[in-house]
């Protein structure tokens, strides 16, 4: 098989949300599972499920900076852009935007939110922002010091139930249950999560736990 044809193989598998084989440096066989990728119906419930877990922790970025609207306008264009009132450059625009603005400023907990509401806009672009953003706003919690336990089951109660292994996969956003840990945003321009957000904080579950 030569390399080209391989490849398509794998891409086809996962595409397909099968399972694929690869061989270890061992020359054994390892079994890989591969998460289906959402369509374009569920990146638009993602969407909606991120923009909650952002503006769940919005407050502590808008207690501090009541003058800057930057993160509150990217969670309207991550919902707008699900309902189908904008392009997703225009949501995409509003996410840099936020980010900007979480540079900006010092506080762990507004930076964090303001991280969240960015990722919430960014789903728009690729479906995976929905799981940095509610990584985003854990992280948040935590700077804040209040418990992320609840916060995490909070996030889950309001995902639909087929969405979980995409939002919460098997090695999610390190710092839930079983730290297992958060895979590195998918576009260029995006910044790697922090060590400190790459964990399910203790007490969150992951798709096959229970809170």
């Amino acid at each position: 098989m030569t390399i080209a044809s391989h490849r398509r193989t794998r891409r086809k598998a996962r595409s397909a949300g099968g399972n694929s084989h690869r061989a270890s440096s061992t020359g054994r066989q390892i079994k890989v599972e591969h998460v289906k990728h959402p369509d374009k119906r569920d990146q638009r419930l993602l969407a909606l499920w991120a923009a909650d877990c952002a503006e769940h922790v919005l407050p502590f970025f808008e207690e501090k900076h009541p003058g800057d609207d930057r993160p509150r306008k990217a969670i309207e264009a991550g919902r707008t852009w699900a309902r189908g009132g904008i392009t997703y450059g225009a949501a995409r625009a509003a996410a840099v935007a936020t980010h900007a603005a979480a540079r900006a400023v010092d506080e762990g907990a507004a930076r964090a939110a303001a991280r969240a509401a960015g990722h919430a806009a960014g789903t728009a672009h690729m479906a995976s922002h929905a799981r940095h953003a509610a990584a985003y706003a854990i992280k948040a919690v935590v700077a804040a010091g209040t418990d992320s336990a609840t916060e995490c089951d909070w996030q889950r109660r309001r995902l639909p139930e087929q969405l979980r292994p995409t939002a919460f996969p098997l090695n999610p956003p390190t710092g839930l249950p079983k730290t297992p840990s958060t895979p590195k945003p998918s576009c260029r321009r995006s910044r790697a999560l922090p060590r400190s957000a790459r964990r399910w904080p203790n007490g969150c579950a992951g798709p096959n736990r229970t809170s």
